[in-house]
Protein backbone atom coordinates (compact mmCIF):
# COMPACT_ATOMS: atom_id res chain seq x y z
CA UNK A 1 0.00 0.00 0.00
CA UNK A 2 1.36 3.75 -0.78
CA UNK A 3 1.29 6.52 1.13
CA UNK A 4 -1.33 8.98 0.98
CA UNK A 5 -0.37 12.52 -0.40
CA UNK A 6 -1.69 15.62 0.82
CA UNK A 7 -4.62 16.85 -1.04
CA UNK A 8 -3.68 20.88 0.35
CA UNK A 9 -0.49 22.45 -0.17
CA UNK A 10 -0.08 25.00 2.79
CA UNK A 11 1.36 28.62 1.58
CA UNK A 12 3.00 30.75 4.30
CA UNK A 13 -0.13 32.87 4.17
CA UNK A 14 -2.58 30.22 5.61
CA UNK A 15 0.20 28.89 8.75
CA UNK A 16 0.07 32.93 9.62
CA UNK A 17 -3.95 32.35 9.79
CA UNK A 18 -3.84 28.71 12.60
CA UNK A 19 -4.50 29.46 15.88
CA UNK A 20 -1.83 30.81 18.77
CA UNK A 21 -2.47 27.36 20.99
CA UNK A 22 1.41 26.77 21.60
CA UNK A 23 1.96 25.10 18.82
CA UNK A 24 4.47 25.52 16.10
CA UNK A 25 3.17 25.66 12.64
CA UNK A 26 5.37 25.70 10.21
CA UNK A 27 4.83 24.83 6.41
CA UNK A 28 7.61 23.31 4.51
CA UNK A 29 7.41 23.01 0.45
CA UNK A 30 3.46 23.16 1.12
CA UNK A 31 3.77 20.51 3.75
CA UNK A 32 2.41 21.64 7.06
CA UNK A 33 4.20 20.53 10.04
CA UNK A 34 3.14 20.65 13.92
CA UNK A 35 5.45 19.98 16.91
CA UNK A 36 4.90 20.93 20.43
CA UNK A 37 5.37 23.99 22.63
CA UNK A 38 8.86 23.61 23.92
CA UNK A 39 9.67 22.36 27.54
CA UNK A 40 10.60 24.40 30.36
CA UNK A 41 14.46 23.02 30.08
CA UNK A 42 14.85 23.36 26.49
CA UNK A 43 13.50 27.26 27.01
CA UNK A 44 16.23 27.63 29.88
CA UNK A 45 18.99 26.13 27.61
CA UNK A 46 18.32 28.48 24.69
CA UNK A 47 17.98 31.64 26.90
CA UNK A 48 21.93 30.98 28.29
CA UNK A 49 23.15 30.62 25.06
CA UNK A 50 21.47 33.79 23.67
CA UNK A 51 22.68 35.56 26.40
CA UNK A 52 26.02 34.00 25.74
CA UNK A 53 25.59 34.86 22.43
CA UNK A 54 24.33 38.09 22.94
CA UNK A 55 26.92 39.34 25.23
CA UNK A 56 29.99 38.22 22.37
CA UNK A 57 28.00 40.20 19.52
CA UNK A 58 28.01 43.05 22.12
CA UNK A 59 31.18 42.87 23.13
CA UNK A 60 33.04 42.57 19.90
CA UNK A 61 30.78 45.27 18.12
CA UNK A 62 29.12 42.78 15.56
CA UNK A 63 25.45 44.17 15.50
CA UNK A 64 22.73 43.21 17.77
CA UNK A 65 21.60 39.97 18.89
CA UNK A 66 17.62 39.41 18.74
CA UNK A 67 15.69 36.43 20.89
CA UNK A 68 12.21 36.55 19.76
CA UNK A 69 9.44 34.72 17.75
CA UNK A 70 10.42 35.22 14.18
CA UNK A 71 9.10 33.87 10.61
CA UNK A 72 11.43 32.81 8.35
CA UNK A 73 10.05 32.55 5.43
CA UNK A 74 11.67 30.86 2.28
CA UNK A 75 9.16 31.45 -0.77
CA UNK A 76 5.26 31.09 -0.54
CA UNK A 77 5.15 27.64 0.43
CA UNK A 78 7.76 27.46 2.96
CA UNK A 79 7.15 29.29 6.61
CA UNK A 80 9.50 28.41 9.41
CA UNK A 81 8.93 29.69 13.00
CA UNK A 82 11.50 30.31 15.65
CA UNK A 83 10.24 30.73 19.44
CA UNK A 84 11.72 32.54 21.90
CA UNK A 85 13.01 31.50 25.47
Amino acid sequence: MGMAYPTQRWTAEMVRTLPDDGKRYESVDGELLVTPAPVRRHQRMVGRLFRLVADYVEQHGLGEALCSPADIEAGERTLASGSAP
